[in-house]
């Protein structure tokens, strides 16, 4: 029978099988047990396992990723325990340009969901946005990036992000996009407008402690959603320039292209420039079949009375019934 027919114990011989013909590997360039591993050695264990599927200098760049404090050796622990990570960890632990050259080689093929947390990208450059970009599979459905900045060390520019957007696949149904940190300008959200999938149908945008975004920007942003679009979450977190003009552009949109909207998330906190005009206005054009709305905006001049102005329907419908402002 398969494995999926002879289940967990076959699961379990398998991964004891690969761990001891590892383990075996490791030991044949560890003669004196040591426990450690020569830099040269690690690039030919690197070639064994690969079996051509990295080219040289590939694995030069995860021989030198695996050796971060540059001492030419590599703990054997450490090469075990990354051979036995999936392949989502591996490419989340990535820190440099060189490492995402690999990127390509590292997902497997016909992939339709990929998810990767980048928690140390303070030293990717533009030409690693570009390796990213070209490693990322046509046939996704469902992709979510998030890159977690150092504070002011992001190297990216919007050349940068141009390049990662023109990546992404054309036929996506689900699209997270995560910046934390990050000190892009309206032209980055221009650049994310210009490549946006229309086939949409799940819009997730997290781009907080970033203060240098303005209603020009985000109403270009607005302006490229797809009327495919069921879900819409915006979180633009601590930016203090967004005004009822944003608010204005959002529900303009909400009015002419989403109807089909069912899930609505908008989170701006510590702005001051939200008046409870552009808070009525955008609930007002809120389509009357969601299923789920969440509307924060804690630091605002607004009431914050927004809770008691919805009421779920009898099809646990959300629906606003706060009157005229």
């Amino acid at each position: 029978g398969s494995l999926r027919t002879l289940g967990g114990h076959a699961m379990a011989a398998v991964a004891h099988n690969s761990a001891e013909r590892l383990l075996n590997l490791l030991n044949k360039y560890d003669p004196d047990g040591s426990g450690v591993l020569a830099a040269d050695d690690l690039v030919l264990i690197l070639k064994k396992c690969s079996k051509g599927t990295l080219t040289d200098n590939q694995i030069q760049a995860l021989a030198e990723a695996m050796d971060q404090r540059k001492e030419g050796q590599v703990a054997m622990s450490q090469v075990a325990g990354w051979m036995f990570k999936n392949f989502e960890e591996r490419i989340d632990e990535m820190k440099t340009d060189a490492e995402l050259q690999t990127v390509g080689s590292s997902i497997p093929t016909g992939l339709s969901r990929l998810s990767l947390c980048f928690h140390c990208p303070d030293q990717f450059t533009d030409q690693g946005m570009g390796f990213l970009a070209a490693g990322l599979p046509s046939t996704l459905r469902e992709l979510a990036l998030a890159f977690q900045f150092s504070w002011t060390e992001c190297k990216i520019s919007t050349a940068g992000l141009e390049q990662l957007f023109s990546g992404i696949p054309k036929g996506i149904k689900l699209l997270e996009l995560s910046f934390k940190n990050d000190e892009f300008t309206d032209e980055a959200l221009i650049k994310l407008a210009a490549a946006m999938p229309q086939s949409l149908t799940s819009l997730r945008l997290i781009f907080k402690d970033n203060a240098d975004f303005t209603d020009a920007g985000f109403g270009k942003l607005i302006g490229s959603f797809p009327k495919s679009l069921e879900e819409v979450l915006l979180n633009f977190d601590s930016n203090p320039n967004f005004s009822d003009a944003s608010l204005d552009t959002l529900a303009s949109w909400l009015r002419s292209s989403g109807g089909n909207v069912t899930h609505f998330y908008v989170i701006n906190n510590n702005t001051s420039k939200y008046t409870d005009v552009g808070l009525h206005n955008l609930c007002k054009a809120l389509p009357k079949w969601l299923r789920a709305i969440k509307l924060e905006f804690n630091s605002s001049s607004h009431s914050g009375d927004l809770e008691s102005k919805f009421k779920l329907g009898p099809d646990d419908t959300v629906q606003f019934v706060g009157g005229s402002s």
